[in-house]
């Protein structure tokens, strides 16, 4: 309880049931839901609660409001509320808010408090600023590049030498028992109602599509197009200046070539930085305005046709610009965009067909929630069956995976009460104009496959864990060997390799060893366990400073960035000190409590 405000226990259960499937879908067949069945998990998410009550409490004693102009202005922004246009549809938010079971006070009520909870965080983490000399001081070191050379040892290379037996396979298969488990599943059955499927048994007529492009011409029209060649001089746009004067140089010569009397293909094939269109005689096709960078853009429509324009800067470098043809605006024939309009046409129709059953669809699997069957004749949809669904979304088709395994279907078919009671899902709005229910047929719990069945899959785990031991023992040894002027026999280091810190082309924890080790008494040699991958051993072999201009460059943005780091350190600093003026009444042993099954 916070104040007088208490956090329940379907609060706990919906944001623990949120983070298992968000496990689920990064992890698949290999997440435990008991990884999140702890007593620190589950005080992380009463932390995270605890923490949003809080927030939203002293947003309302500080009488933070949210203006009607600034929600009005919130909602206009959500994509799903807007038609194809981008224009937003008041139906379609009607339509969806209810999809979603609420009314549209609620909705905006809910809406308007999650805009005030983000005003107070955001505006103390936009105060923090960081000092020049500081961030300058972060510059150098991001900068700074290191040369080295990489010696790995692969589990790989050693699992032939890898010496298992049953028994240790068997004694793994014991201590592991959540990797050999037969996943959770349910047999369903569905139904989608989706603006896209209804669309594909929509009729159009020759004379709805002369209609529509009559009086939609202005939707047809070509826009004006320039056919030019290019030569491109690549430097980046944080070059330093050195080499951006450079680069704008050779593209002058290169001008000077061409306006001389060269051919502009045959300068473009010789000494164009840009592949793609460099075998082409530097030849980019047509285009319009809107295709190419706006620099770029703004020079070829400015051009008469077979003028070369002067050096144009991108962010990709230098351009020369030669302009080989030129068409204005133009209407496009109706032959040409017969399919586009008859394309427009069907989905008009389908969206608005999609809006007329959406809450007949809605209704109907609520209130006949023991049967799919009779919403499927009222709308004419097919019921379609799924044998073995699993939390993760596996065990669907293909056509069916990108609306089945949306996480708020999988969370409803794998509710409880949706698992026990057999009856319909609520209607669930998965984007796109599609509405989906379900009913769950039959259960099969997760079990432990017996240890014959996976027999090989624990010896091939024990395998592997082997092979890493002998990989994590080669490395040191020639590590060793290394230090003392005995470099290891049949090994040898990869090429040299010059990078940053931020850049480093290495696993992150060999990457944090070669960097933090010391610069003096060069060369040096460092040794990395990367667990289950093996080992990794490094040669440091020279550091190269950052240079005083290309720091000066880059302070400002390391400055913005550790601006926001120390803004995001400065909201929760100011958020626990909230908290602490707050009487908060803690629960503990009540939380494994609040965990179905506990």
């Amino acid at each position: 309880v916070v104040e007088d405000s208490a956090i329940s226990v379907g609060e706990f259960n919906e944001v623990r049931r949120a983070q298992i499937e968000n496990m689920r879908r990064i992890l698949g067949d290999q997440f435990d839901p008991a990884m999140l069945d702890t007593a620190t998990a589950r005080n992380e998410i009463l932390d995270s609660l605890i923490q949003q009550r809080v927030l939203a409490l002293h947003a309302n004693q500080s009488r933070i409001a949210v203006p009607d102009e600034a929600l009005r202005a919130e909602i206009l922004r959500v994509p799903q509320f807007q038609d194809e246009q981008g224009n937003f549809d008041p139906e379609r938010y009607r339509t969806l808010v209810a999809a979603q079971g609420q009314s549209e006070q609620g909705f905006e009520a809910r809406l308007r408090s999650q805009i005030a909870l983000q005003l107070i965080p955001t505006v103390i983490g936009e105060s923090e600023i960081v000092p020049e000399i500081v961030a300058r001081r972060i510059a150098a070191r991001e900068l700074e590049q290191r040369r080295y050379r990489l010696m790995r040892f692969d589990p790989v290379d050693f699992i032939e030498n890898a010496e298992v037996d049953v028994a240790a396979a068997r004694a793994y298969y014991d201590e592991n028992p959540a990797q050999f488990r037969s996943p959770e599943a349910v047999r369903v059955e569905t139904l989608v109602l989706s603006q896209e499927r209804l669309a594909g048994s929509i009729e159009v007529t020759e004379a709805e599509i002369n209609e529509y492009y009559e009086n939609n011409r202005a939707r047809y029209v070509q826009e004006a197009q320039r056919k030019a060649s290019h030569i491109l001089v690549a430097v980046g746009e944080d070059a330093p200046k050195a080499e951006v004067d450079a680069a704008r140089e050779k593209a002058l010569s290169l001008r000077e070539r061409v306006t001389g009397g060269e051919s502009f293909a045959e300068v473009a094939t010789a000494e164009s930085d840009d592949p793609g269109s460099a075998s082409q005689g530097g030849d980019l096709g047509w285009f319009d305005r809107d295709t190419m960078t706006a620099p770029f853009a703004e020079a070829a429509f400015s051009l008469d046709k077979g003028a070369v324009s002067e050096p144009v800067r991108t962010e990709f470098g230098f351009h020369l610009i030669e302009v080989t043809d030129a068409r204005g605006e133009q209407q496009r024939p109706l032959a040409e965009v017969h399919d586009e309009v008859e394309a427009a046409i069907r989905n008009q129709k389908a969206r608005q067909r999609f809006l007329e059953l959406a809450e007949v669809f809605s209704n109907t699997v609520y209130e006949q929630p023991d049967t799919l069957a009779a919403t499927a004749d009222r709308i004419g949809l097919p019921v379609k069956i799924v044998d073995r669904l699993q939390r993760n979304g596996q065990g669907l088709d293909p056509a069916d995976a990108a609306v089945l395994a949306n996480p708020r279907v999988l969370r409803a078919v794998f509710d409880p009460r949706a698992i026990e009671e057999k009856l319909n899902i609520e209607a669930v709005d998965v984007g796109d104009n599609t509405l989906v229910s379900a009913r769950v047929l039959a259960h099969m719990p997760s079990e432990l496959r017996p240890f014959e069945d996976v027999e090989a899959q624990a010896l091939a785990a024990v395998r592997a864990k082997e092979a890493a031991r002998l990989a994590r023992a080669a490395g040191e040894n020639a590590l060793e060997g290394l230090r003392q002027g005995n470099p290891p026999e049949g090994r040898s280091f990869g090429e040299a390799v010059t990078t940053t810190r931020g850049a480093a082309a290495m696993l992150a924890d060999a990457a944090k060893a070669l960097f933090n080790a010391p610069a003096t008494d060069l060369p040096s040699f460092l040794g990395s366990d990367l667990g289950d991958r093996g080992y990794l051993v490094a040669e440091l072999m020279e550091v190269l400073p950052a240079a005083d201009e290309r720091v000066g460059e880059a302070t400002s943005s390391f400055a913005d960035e550790q601006a926001a780091m120390a803004g995001n350190a400065a909201s929760d600093a100011y958020l626990s000190l909230v908290a602490d003026g707050m009487q908060i009444e803690r629960h503990d042993e009540r939380i494994a409590a609040a965990v179905p099954g506990n």
